[in-house]
């Protein structure tokens, strides 16, 4: 009797055995077969604004070679806002660091409509009415300091601004700024328009 129970005894055991392996690559089996799915939900597409400002055709420079006391020559300023936002901007000038600078008459306002600039304007018109300085961003008119300050002028995406421009050479020139050449151009600074409008020249 003892030999015979040991034979099942160890029969039993074996199939124990054998069965625990099979079960854990049954379980292991299920994990890896999970279904899935992805979908597309939306697409989205962001572009940014653009502050650009660009020069018209009716830019019209000075230029004089042989200018004498109490001459006066004019000209125009044109550009528009081809940029996405409103912007504010200012003028500065950059000139020569001559002392014929300083008897140069500089006057800037905005030109009437169908005028060539030829016309006399009126004093309170003006935006500029004096010497210009001959330092390096020298400002014209307005802040070009972030954010809106006084003198700024606004421009809405696709508007533009004319300007006639006029200098004169004072009568009270002396002699010793004869053959003197003096260079002054005319920088926009603008950046984006967010603030209230109001008391703003636009």
């Amino acid at each position: 009797m003892t030999p015979r129970l040991t034979i099942i005894a160890l029969a039993v055991f074996a199939a124990a055995a054998l069965a625990g392996p099979i079960l854990l690559l049954t379980s292991a089996d299920r994990g890896s077969a999970a279904f899935g799915d992805n979908e597309t939900i939306g697409v989205n597409r962001l572009s940014s604004a653009t502050v650009d400002i660009e020069p018209g055709q009716d830019v019209v420079p000075i230029t004089a070679t042989n200018l004498a006391p109490g001459d006066r020559l004019t000209g125009s300023i044109d550009f528009g806002n081809v940029g996405s936002l409103p912007v504010r901007y200012a003028i500065v000038s950059e000139g020569s660091a001559d002392a014929l600078t300083q008897w140069l008459r500089w006057e800037i306002w905005l030109r009437p409509e169908a005028d060539q600039c030829t016309n006399q304007p009126k004093v309170e018109d003006l935006l500029v009415d004096g010497p210009l300085s001959g330092e390096p961003t020298a400002v014209v008119f307005g802040d070009v300091t972030i954010g809106l300050d006084p003198g700024d002028r606004i421009l809405l995406p696709g508007e533009r601004e004319e300007f006639c421009t006029a200098v004169t050479l004072s009568l009270d020139a002396p002699d010793d700024v004869q053959s003197h050449t003096v260079r002054q151009e005319f920088i926009v600074v603008a950046e984006q328009h967010t603030d209230d409008l109001d008391g703003v020249t636009s």
